[in-house]
């Protein structure tokens, strides 16, 4: 399961994590979390869904995009989805950047709602980085310090690019805005160990001291959703783990996940997957 706030693993001994994954159906929905890297997301082929906050966008071949650190975020690869990701750990940003990101600048580029002269520079760097990330996907050892070689030098050749010229101060300075953050990753780290449980808005506003009405406003002004919905899409995305790795009934697994009934699993995976979780499982088999 992916939790909402995610270490980040580098990559191949790397300073920071590069990997590539492929869809062949409607692919996984990753609930919102954040971590605190930068993302980067490249799509090579198909369609990648992202929400970033309250706002859902779509790449397609060639447009990419990068999300900041400490910014909720969710994804899900639509049908035939080639995607590569990147992950600069903040500390590597800081170091690169000699402690100006994030607190001087952050980054401001989405290909699918803004274009720039200089996008056709980042999409080199990107595709140059696919082909490395696929060496790496498949476990090759020859060549390997060239490979590092080579992904060093586009990473360093990309951030000069994105500092010079998709570098944005005035989101920097709305950003330091004050959320108690702390307090948020411990309401989402209880709900990630309780969600098998009967949960609710209010129990756990208790749980918390929160008056029922502030902590709504709190936790959607915290991860851009919904209380209710969150713990939905935790225990969908638990939901769907045991569907694809184990051969439980779907009652069973409605019913270990912390849903009150099928028809509430149902629900829920049918308005993400658009098709019906016993279909979903028949046609991952075939896959």
């Amino acid at each position: 399961m992916t939790y909402s706030h995610e270490s980040i693993q580098t990559t191949n001994g790397l300073p920071f994590r590069i990997f590539s994954f492929n869809e062949q159906n409607d692919g996984r929905f990753i609930p919102k979390h954040w971590h605190q890297s930068v993302e980067m997301i490249y799509c090579l082929s198909g369609q990648l869904k992202v929400w970033l906050i309250t706002e859902e966008y779509i790449l397609q071949k060639n447009d990419f995009m990068v999300i900041n650190t400490n910014t909720v975020h969710a994804t899900q690869g639509l049908k035939n989805s080639q995607v590569m990701i990147i992950q600069l750990p903040i500390q590597f940003l800081r170091d690169v950047t000699f402690g100006k990101y994030p607190n001087e600048f952050v980054f401001q580029i989405n290909r699918t709602v803004m274009k720039s002269d200089y996008d056709d520079v980042v999409l080199t760097y990107f595709k140059q980085m696919a082909i490395c990330s696929r060496y790496f996907k498949e476990g090759h050892k020859t060549h390997e310090l060239l490979m590092n070689l080579h992904v060093m030098s586009d990473i360093y050749g990309l951030l000069s690019i994105l500092c010079e010229h998709y570098a944005d101060k005035t989101i920097a300075a709305r950003r330091k805005l004050t959320f108690d953050r702390t307090r948020l990753i411990k309401v989402i780290d209880y709900l990630h160990d309780n969600f098998v449980n009967e949960i609710t808005l209010a129990s756990t506003a208790n749980d918390f001291n929160f008056s029922t009405s502030y902590f709504s406003k709190f936790f959607q002004q915290g991860m851009g959703t919904s209380f209710t919905s969150y713990l939905r899409s935790i225990r969908l995305d638990a939901a769907f783990e045991k569907m694809m790795t184990s051969d439980l009934d779907l009652t069973t697994i409605a019913i270990d996940c912390g849903f009150e009934s099928y028809r509430n699993f149902y629900n829920a995976f049918i308005e993400v997957y658009r098709v019906a979780p016993s279909e979903y499982r028949k046609m991952s088999t075939i896959m």
